[in-house]
């Protein structure tokens, strides 16, 4: 399932009906097109005396939204020398932002965007932690600009269906394919080979 944005508020008015209607939460995130986890999080983020309702949730998540903003968790010095030893250890934003969540019974204490936002800053240039990253770029773009990166193809087909005849290289005419994509995705090369003659 691909990653989506923040529960929005319609979807909280969705939630709310749903689950007074009797519906689990499997079906509530089949519904919503998001994942189980998702929905079970913002279910017990966001209820109140046991209770969920849309409209006290969405003015939860906004105040908590709006105090984190205030809030930079690398004042810390607790956290800040976290990072930095996590960070010396190549690891990425992602991971130190998760092991601390974990650590934190579930409750965020620093997203990965605080991480590179500081990586990318003056003083983090400074320290010049971007040769740490595993995909350094000379500059941060905002995230609307990025692209994500999926692993895997598409509507593959698994290795395991290939024909018996391919497998054994008795047959002409069964080919393989790679592709490699060049820098900034302007270019690539395509390789094709024959199975049985090792035609390349």
């Amino acid at each position: 399932m691909t990653r989506k944005s923040h529960i929005t508020a319609a979807e909280r008015d969705q939630i709310g009906v749903w689950l007074a209607a009797g519906l689990s939460l499997s079906d509530i995130a089949w519904k919503l097109g998001r994942s189980k986890s998702s929905v079970s999080y913002e279910v017990i983020r966001n209820s109140k005396d046991g209770q969920y309702r849309p409209i006290l949730a969405n003015l939860l998540s906004r105040e908590r939204n709006r105090v984190s903003r205030k809030t930079n968790a690398l004042k810390d010095p607790r956290v800040y020398l976290h990072v930095i030893e996590k960070l010396r250890c190549n690891w990425s934003p992602e991971q130190i932002a998760g092991r601390w969540r974990r650590r934190n019974h579930d409750q965020t204490v620093i997203c990965p965007e605080t991480i590179y936002r500081y990586i990318y800053s003056l003083e983090g240039r400074r320290q010049n932690l971007r040769e740490y990253l595993a995909r350094a770029h000379r500059k941060r773009y905002p995230r609307r600009y990025r692209k994500s990166y999926r692993r895997g193809i598409p509507n593959r087909v698994n290795i395991s269906l290939r024909s018996k005849m391919a497998d054994a290289r008795e047959q002409f005419d069964h080919w393989e394919a790679d592709v490699v994509e060049g820098r900034s995705h302007k270019a690539g090369i395509q390789t094709l080979l024959e199975r049985k003659t090792r035609y390349y």
